[in-house]
């Protein structure tokens, strides 16, 4: 064969049935290595196959169409396959390539990109790849890099230090527990309000969250059924006219609900069924 769009399926066989041949190919187990590594960038099954040998993953790992490694990331981090055994058919990526892959994006909102599918595939990065995503230009990628699962320290504590609140919000918000001391007093004092606010959210299990902050917070009742509430904030919430909200408050596990405004009276006799039949 000389090309894969020219007429190696006969000169009678239009478009549509080479393009079926092809994707019947790439997913023949029989086809050698060569073969698969040709169909790459021309076939989109090649890449979904769950047993593509190693020559195929580095050809494309390596390749220069961002769409192909971005589909391989995409397909190898977030849509694994799984066997009827519950045993994971498809050949995982290792570090090394999920950071080669991070390193080969030169945008620094597809870097994070890869990178998260990294982190949905339960993957840890290598430092640099690491660091290439938490020291882009773009304040909102290092925003989001704070919440990536491994991040070593040193980069955490320098996004605690980043001249964009944002960031150092986001810091709070995801990693408050592996903070050193040092740097969360830092933060705690922190001039701008949306880290102070953030602080306090993170602080929610030593110091439960007020009324005043609770209506301050962005999408406040999703917050319901996972943070520390004070006890008048949370009786108010009990007596929400939306149901989605008591149900919420509900499921929060540190809330003890003891009793509430909206408890229906406790009976002090036993309840008669209706269809309970008489004494015969």
């Amino acid at each position: 064969m000389t090309g894969w769009d020219g007429l190696e399926f006969g000169e009678a066989v239009g478009e549509r049935l080479r393009r079926a041949r092809r994707e019947g190919l790439s997913m023949n187990r029989a086809a050698p290595d060569g073969i698969l590594v040709g169909l790459i960038g021309v076939s989109e099954q090649v890449l979904h196959r769950p047993d593509l040998p190693q020559a195929v993953l580095e050809t494309a790992i390596g390749h220069p169409d961002r769409n192909v490694r971005g589909g391989l990331a995409e397909y190898r981090g977030g849509t694994m396959r799984f066997s009827r055994t519950g045993t994971r058919t498809c050949v995982p990526l290792t570090a090394d390539q999920w950071s080669r892959l991070v390193l080969a994006e030169a945008g620094s909102q597809w870097r994070y990109s890869v990178a998260a599918l990294a982190a949905d595939a339960g993957v840890s990065l290598t430092e640099e790849a690491y660091e290439a995503v938490a020291t882009v230009r773009s304040h909102a990628v290092r925003a989001d890099a704070a919440s990536l699962p491994g991040l070593p320290g040193r980069l955490l504590a320098a996004l605690a230090s980043d001249p964009a609140a944002a960031v150092r919000a986001a810091v709070c918000e995801a990693a408050w527990a592996e903070l050193r001391d040092e740097v969360r007093d830092r933060l705690t004092g922190d001039p701008a309000e949306v880290v102070r606010r953030a602080v306090a959210v993170a602080r929610h299990e030593e110091v439960p969250v007020t009324g005043e902050l609770f209506h301050t917070l962005h999408g406040k009742y999703g917050t319901v059924e996972t943070l520390r509430l004070e006890q008048d904030l949370a009786a108010r919430l009990c007596a929400d006219e939306e149901p989605s909200v008591r149900r919420r408050l509900a499921e929060n596990p540190t809330w003890a609900l003891t009793w509430s405004p909206c408890s229906p009276p406790i009976r002090s006799t036993p309840y008669a069924s209706p269809y309970r039949c008489g004494p015969s």
